[in-house]
């Protein structure tokens, strides 16, 4: 009989960008209005798990209804940077979760479990104005670049760092 030993699990995501001329102008309320775009799309994402648990079965021990208010305050003023370099790790946790609890995906032995994903993105052309103030604004400044690209490919990363694997690195 042979069994199966797994000696790395990964979950993925691959997103993949491209123009042939992009034209992008920065005013004062550009980046406001970015946040608020990712604030609603991590909202979607966070439904999105939470229903895929409950098809899958998955009980929430602390659902995030009973979170203080003060906490969703405290995020509000959070730095967007802090997000962005904290994402794979809640992810690993959600992952780690159901390969300890519900045993429904494996769990490496001696191995690893991975999550992350590849983002490139890359124009042909790219105009750029930044705005001082408002779209009518008086002083501005105007780049221009060619064959711009840019390539994100973070991780995080579940492993056992002792021979005895009880210390999780």
């Amino acid at each position: 009989m042979y069994v199966l030993q797994y000696i790395r699990a990964c979950v993925r995501l691959n997103v993949k960008g491209s123009w042939d001329d992009l034209q992008i102008v920065i005013t004062r309320n550009t980046v406001d209005d970015i946040l608020k775009i990712a604030n609603k799309l991590k909202t979607f994402f966070e439904e999105q798990l939470k229903s895929s648990k409950m098809v899958w079965g998955i009980q929430q021990e602390n659902p995030p209804s009973s979170a203080p208010q003060s906490d969703s305050k405290m995020d509000e003023n959070v730095a967007p940077l802090v997000y962005a370099t904290q994402f794979w790790q809640k992810v690993l946790d959600s992952v780690t979760e159901i390969q300890f609890k519900q045993k429904i995906l494996p769990i490496p032995q001696h191995g690893e479990t991975v999550v992350g994903g590849y983002v490139g993105l890359e124009a042909g052309r790219v105009s750029l104005a930044c705005m001082h103030g408002e779209m009518s604004a008086h002083s501005w400044a105007l780049f221009h670049m060619r064959n711009p690209g840019i390539v994100f490919t973070p991780e995080a990363k579940f492993s056992y760092i002792d021979r005895d694997e009880d210390v999780i690195g």
